[in-house]
């Protein structure tokens, strides 16, 4: 939590995988970030443009005062239970695609397709979701917890992605697993 404190301008993710970001990103590259906060400056900072999808209303506006004098943010506030939350994006649209929100199983699936070649899909704690083979408190919490379209969801995004680049972060707690999409 130390790390987190003397860093309130970084993403809340393993300090490794912000470390590879802040390697990775450049100007003319585009972010699509599900699950807004500290990490969207964070990322505008770095980048070309974000486009930022919340679904609670209060942290949202939190956000957006925030932000609000960021010129390449774009913040979308959809409710929790809709399906629109999963954005239709063209195909390919994306440098970058961060899977820090609600329906992560959804998210990982469009991100098959909106993100571009080449470009990096990040997901924090995906321990939770994912096989890590890391010994961290919450491993495979949606295999034995998650619903059966969930774990469906999930096993197929595995089987269509086992090609892709993947690399494991984490600081013993979670993890945040970043892909490059091949």
């Amino acid at each position: 939590w130390l790390y987190f404190k003397l860093n309130s301008d970084k993403p809340w993710m393993c300090r490794s995988a912000n470390l590879f970001l802040e390697e990775y990103l450049n100007e003319s590259m585009s972010v699509l970030e599900y699950g807004c906060g500290r990490s969207t400056i964070f990322f505008s900072r770095r980048s070309k443009n974000v486009y930022s999808v919340e679904t609670d209303r209060t942290w949202f506006g939190r956000v957006k005062s925030l932000t609000e004098n960021e010129t390449n943010i774009e913040l979308k506030l959809v409710p929790y239970e809709s399906s629109d939350y999963v954005q239709q994006f063209p195909h390919e649209s994306f440098d970058v695609i961060i899977n820090d929100g609600k329906y992560r199983d959804l998210v990982a699936l469009d991100a098959l397709q909106t993100l571009k070649k080449g470009g990096c899909l990040v997901i924090d704690n995906a321990e939770r979701y994912l096989v890590s083979g890391l010994n961290l408190p919450l491993n495979n919490y949606i295999k034995t917890n998650g619903s059966q379209v969930e774990i469906a969801n999930w096993d197929q995004f595995e089987s269509l992605t086992m090609a892709w680049r993947s690399t494991w972060y984490t600081d013993g707690v979670s993890a945040t697993l970043i892909m490059q999409k091949t």
